[in-house]
């Protein structure tokens, strides 16, 4: 059974925050899209004026996109695990303060009298 409450989903979210592909290195510091693919810039500036070149430098401009693109959506799915864990949290006190509310529902009713 999936049990899901405020802390697990803050938690979920504080581990995608440090995932490297989400420009964080080994030192907590950020690594720009560029950066991450900076083997592939010193690699085809190491063959330059070949083919190959070509096609590296393509391959790390496609590889730059696809990094930026993947930490977008590691971001989103953050901001909704917090955001989650801040509606759930409240929404649970929320709901639990007009439940108790209500008082003791069973013992309220008097089936004699039909009536509360």
């Amino acid at each position: 059974m999936l049990k899901v409450s405020p802390d697990s989903l803050r938690s979920a979210a504080n581990t995608i925050s440090t995932l490297p592909a989400t420009g964080a290195d080994a030192l907590g510091m950020y690594q720009s899209a560029s950066s991450a693919t900076m083997s592939l810039h010193f690699g085809a500036a190491g063959i330059k004026g070949t083919d190959t070149a070509a096609k590296i430098r393509a391959a790390s401009v496609a590889a730059e996109t696809a990094v930026e693109v993947v930490r977008g959506r590691l971001g989103a799915w953050e901001t909704v695990l917090k955001k989650a864990a801040d509606t759930f949290q409240d929404t649970d006190e929320r709901a639990s303060v007009r439940v108790g509310s209500l008082g003791d529902f069973n013992g309220s009713w008097d089936p004699s009298q039909r009536r509360r």
